[in-house]
């Protein structure tokens, strides 16, 4: 585990990081706060203290964002949120497809937007 890891949680930082996922903050703010928390929930002393700040709802809907950078650490805190950090079992592998599915649909989503928009701009020009 990352040697800051411990210093955040013992200085109660978790709760601090977890509110960056507010929707108040930028998408950058909101990148990292998932990348620390992606780190600190690889620590099983964390993962508690994670839960209890409501982090996540708030890593889910980072999902749906337009941003793969910020969709991987959000997946990758989801999944150690659910279980130890590495284990394959058939319940986390299944939270992992069901993952990787939400950024799909979040990408393809984003995609057909563009779709439509260049359509209408066609229409109009």
């Amino acid at each position: 585990v990352w040697a800051g890891v411990h210093s955040i949680r013992d200085n109660e930082g978790l709760a601090l990081v977890v509110a960056l996922l507010e929707e108040t903050y930028p998408p950058e703010v909101k990148r990292h706060a998932a990348g620390v928390l992606q780190n600190c929930s690889r620590d099983k002393d964390s993962v508690g203290i994670i839960r209890e700040h409501n982090a996540i709802p708030l890593l889910s809907n980072l999902l749906f964002m337009d941003d793969l950078t910020t969709q991987m650490p959000a997946t990758g805190a989801l999944l150690n949120l659910n279980g130890i950090c590495g284990d394959q079992s058939e319940e986390r592998q299944a939270m992992k497809s069901t993952l990787g599915q939400c950024i799909a649909i979040g990408l393809l989503s984003g995609m057909m937007e563009e779709c439509m928009a260049a359509v209408e701009s066609d229409k109009a020009g």
